[in-house]
């Protein structure tokens, strides 16, 4: 059996979420993207380990970090 992973929505596709953060290829330690796209922290999700397409590399210190703090802040005021 494979277990779910736990993560937050990536995705080239900016929608109308004010909290998208952009992601692009200098935000990772290695690795590439083929676009410029966008983390939606208020969508926390499980999937299945099939449905990872792949790993792209590490987020430098600083892109974590902002990620990290909007996670907060949208737990911290509830949505």
């Amino acid at each position: 059996m494979v277990s779910p992973s736990a993560g937050r929505v990536v995705t080239s596709q900016k929608f109308a979420d004010s909290k998208a953060i952009s992601l692009k290829d200098s935000d990772f330690e290695f690795g590439k993207l083929r676009a410029i796209s966008f983390i939606r922290p208020r969508k926390l999700f499980t999937a299945h380990a099939s449905l990872i397409k792949g790993d792209i590399g590490p987020l430098t210190q600083t892109k974590f970090a902002e990620v990290r703090e909007a996670v907060v802040k949208i737990i911290k005021d509830g949505g």
